[in-house]
């Protein structure tokens, strides 16, 4: 096949009459080209001795029609719009209101949807029916072994560039309708048969989906590289199927690569996609993974990336899956892996659970090793930049290089690096997980990670200085490594542990987003412009979430001492701009938050006393919501996330009980950053809602029932464990459902809400609303709720103002 496509293109250009094309090709080369069922399947009288030894029933009637796929019926105009594509462009005939063959055989349509570009692709199962020993299907009769192949990987195309050096320059096309351009043999069209709203069609061109296909087609591809290399001189040419990659030295004239390929691929009449068709250039992104001959390095497009950290966290509390949920998750880490080098050894034990189970609906048990395996994924995932450098093959000694380091675990680390070095105490703040102690793998490792911190230049380029030049650490005058970790805390808690968690976010997206478009860490104006768009428009992210990523940024910048347009005295006018525009075009979302006003409160408390719960929760409930509206409280005021921490969540000594009232200490909240402590009053007010009396209640309850040490959780459930925001929530909708109200549009902040929507209705002055809601601003405005019956009396009233 090689060899005569070859002579095909050879020829054409010794006589630039000769007219070949690939049609001429595939009638020269009709049994090469042909799929491997043709020994098998046949309408030729010498065929029928072959087909006894396939199955019995083929010999005697091999017509059979299966149905068509759930997927075609669900998306009936979206076939009906595909067929008449593929008939238009000749790779499918019909439609025909009887079967064209007395023999055929009719597999079911399908349709495909892309998981993210919801691209629908027409789709034949030929590997139906299933497993039906008396039909078997078209794919169960062509050999396995036959239609194997190997792949080209991006391995292959990292050893091309480290082999051609820095600077390698890469170009890409891709075929278009790749299968589709192969023509089958004709006395194969009837066993590639479909049927469509009571009409045939047979297939002409190698149909997807079907065993053979890929292998043949393979075979067409290597033909096109061997003539690129032998014919034309192209140094370097890889494929997968349809897509090909040229890779060409740093001094060489990729254009002329580029127009040799475009032109052969021309006289071949084999078309090609325009929107992949790239290059020259050092940034290439092939299968699926950009290659960057400049920084040597593998990345995963920013897309990739956020859908790989997705499917760990999926599977992080699951204790069973389908086989397909699992193979999903496996797609996702083996693709990461052509990245992640040492991540294909965390597959393995996925892989055999996998097979563990043969169908898809199947589920498998997630033991614990699985779990493990998917755990260190995701740890990894969560730290991870999305960049792998090329790594060489040749290792450089450490004499040669004059470098060296070491760690004790009673004394501290050192370093040497030609005449300069380092050395200090370990600091007593390194992480180490509870009652372990932390491993020598870890402090070998830290004082290697201090040595590229200080002298990556020198390592990397021997012949460059050093960009911060140090003799020896620690020296007089000079901070130890321990002072400045002890700075770096500092700052670090100059803004809340959850505004923190925000900060990491936006930073750790920007610096993903820097290292796939090559940008500097150092922001620019421009660099954070282009950063919010994306923001905008890849992660459809909202106009507040921009803005608290961009803070972040300015955050991490000042911890770590890098130069950043924050400071300029213009206040970057563009950027600023940008965001107004991000903010325009963005619709103004108001989550529909409903109030629990007075009125409500009194029916839940008034069905707590009926009982609904067990008798502590009910007394619990009742105390938690009374509380919670005289004060103005948010829901994380109250209840704690998951587990409780003393030194932020309500304590029992932080209430205090007095013959009027009681104050409630609020370590820490939204409107106290400094932690300074508010002091929440709640008044005695003699009705079936009185905090005191509840309170009161609530405390006889607990202190018969639990222990009363000062840091103990203040609320504490039936489990004797602190009250939850969760198992809160979850008992306050069943509450408002027993009490005869929706639960529609209730959140932890219902209570603030109803609370200031109540003290307006009662007109109470603004400064005395904004005291008791400890708000600093008139943004306690909205949380007023006005009724319509209020606006209606008000609109009365303007009749009689005169």
């Amino acid at each position: 096949m090689v060899s005569s496509l070859a002579t095909m293109v050879s020829a054409k250009e010794s006589n630039p009459t000769a007219q070949y094309s690939l049609q001429n090709y595939y009638q020269s080369t009709e049994t090469t080209c042909s799929p491997s069922t043709s020994r098998k399947f046949g309408t030729n009288p010498e065929d029928l001795p072959q087909m006894d030894l396939i199955s019995p029933s083929l010999r005697k009637n091999i017509v059979e029609e299966c149905k068509n796929l759930l997927s075609a019926q669900q998306n009936k105009s979206a076939v009906d719009e595909l067929l008449s594509s593929e008939i238009k462009k000749g790779f499918l005939s019909g439609p025909y209101q009887t079967a064209p063959f007395q023999q055929y055989r009719v597999s079911p349509l399908g349709i495909a949807e892309r998981k993210y570009s919801k691209k629908k692709r027409l789709i034949v199962d030929l590997s139906a029916p299933h497993n039906n020993d008396a039909h078997p299907s078209i794919n169960d009769l062509i050999d396995k072994d036959e239609c194997s192949l190997s792949y080209v990987s991006i391995d292959d195309a990292i050893k091309c560039i480290k082999k051609f050096g820095k600077d390698a320059l890469m170009c890409k096309t891709d075929i278009s309708d790749a299968f589709k351009l192969i023509p089958i043999l004709p006395s194969q069209y009837h066993l590639f048969c479909v049927k469509w709203r009571n009409q045939y069609y047979f297939y002409t061109r190698l149909a997807f989906g079907c065993r053979s296909s890929p292998k043949i087609f393979d075979q067409f591809s290597q033909a096109i590289c061997w003539i690129a290399e032998n014919n034309y001189g192209i140094e370097c040419i890889l494929h997968l199927l349809d897509d090909f990659l040229t890779i060409d030295r740093p001094d060489f004239p990729a254009d002329r690569t580029m127009a040799v390929l475009t032109m052969l691929f021309n006289k071949l009449n084999v078309p090609l996609a325009k929107n992949k068709t790239m290059g020259p250039d050092t940034v290439m992104e092939y299968l699926g993974i950009i290659l960057d001959s400049h920084q040597m390095q593998a990345r995963l497009p920013m897309d990739k990336i956020l859908r790989i950290w997705e499917m760990p966290e999926s599977f992080s509390n699951k204790k069973s899956c389908t086989k397909r949920e699992l193979l999903q998750l496996l797609g996702h880490l083996n693709f990461a892996s052509r990245v992640i080098i040492p991540g294909r050894s965390f597959v393995s034990y996925l892989l055999s659970l996998a097979s563990s189970v043969r169908e898809l609906h199947h589920h498998v048990h997630l033991n614990a090793e699985c779990r493990e395996d998917i755990l260190m994924w995701k740890l990894f995932l969560e730290q991870w930049n999305g960049v792998s450098f090329f790594y060489d093959i040749e290792r450089t000694p450490a004499d040669s290089m004059q470098l060296y380091t070491d760690a004790s675990s009673t004394v501290g680390f050192g370093g040497f690096f030609q005449g300069q070095w380092f050395c200090d105490k370990w600091p007593e703040d390194l992480p180490k997980e509870e009652d372990k102690e932390i491993s020598m793998a870890f402090r070998e490792l830290y004082p290697i990670v201090i040595a590229s911190l200080l002298w990556d230049g020198q390592i990397q380029m021997p012949s460059s200085h050093c960009r911060q030049p140090i003799s020896a650490l620690p020296s007089h005058g000079e901070s130890s490594l321990e002072t400045s970790s002890r700075i770096s805390a500092l700052m670090s808690s100059s803004v809340s542990s959850s505004t923190q968690s925000v900060y990491h976010s936006g930073h750790q997206t920007y610096t993903k987003f820097t290292q796939m478009n090559n940008y500097s860490l150092v922001a620019t104006e421009d660099t954070l412009m282009h950063f919010a768009t994306y923001c905008l428009d890849s992660l459809n992210l909202s106009y507040h979430t921009i803005k608290l990523y961009l803070c972040g940024i300015r955050y991490y910048h000042l911890l770590q001492g890098i130069p950043n347009p924050f400071t300029l005295e213009d206040k970057l006018p563009r950027l600023q701009m940008l965001l107004n525009g991000i903010k325009r075009q963005q619709k103004p979302h108001r989550p529909s938050r409903k109030p629990i006003t007075t009125e409500i409160l009194h029916d839940m408390v008034k069905s707590l006393q009926q009982g609904i719960f067990t008798h502590y929760s009910d007394i619990l409930m009742s105390t938690v919501c009374v509380v919670a509206f005289f004060g103005f409280l948010r829901c994380a005021e109250f209840t704690c996330k998951s587990s409780f921490d003393p030194e932020c969540n309500l304590c029992f000594s932080d209430l205090a009980m007095h013959d009027n009232h009681a104050v409630l200490t609020l370590k820490q909240s939204k409107t106290d950053p400094f932690c300074k402590g508010i002091d929440i009053k709640l008044f005695r007010t003699k009705s079936t809602v009185c905090p005191i009396q509840q309170l009161s209640t609530y405390l006889s309850m607990r202190n018969s029932t639990f222990a009363c040490k000062s840091n103990d959780p203040l609320f504490i459930m039936e489990n004797g464990n602190a009250l939850t925001r969760s198992r809160f929530l979850e008992m306050l909708k069943q509450l408002l459902h027993c009490a005869g109200h929706s639960e529609s549009g209730i959140t932890g902040h219902s209570f603030r809400i109803g609370a200031a929507t109540s003290v307006a209705k009662a007109r109470i002055e603004d400064h005395l609303i904004k005291s008791m809601g400890r708000w600093s601003s008139d943004s306690y405005l909205r949380y007023i709720r006005t009724a319509d019956s209020t606006i209606q009396h008000a609109q009365l009233s303007m009749l009689h103002s005169q």
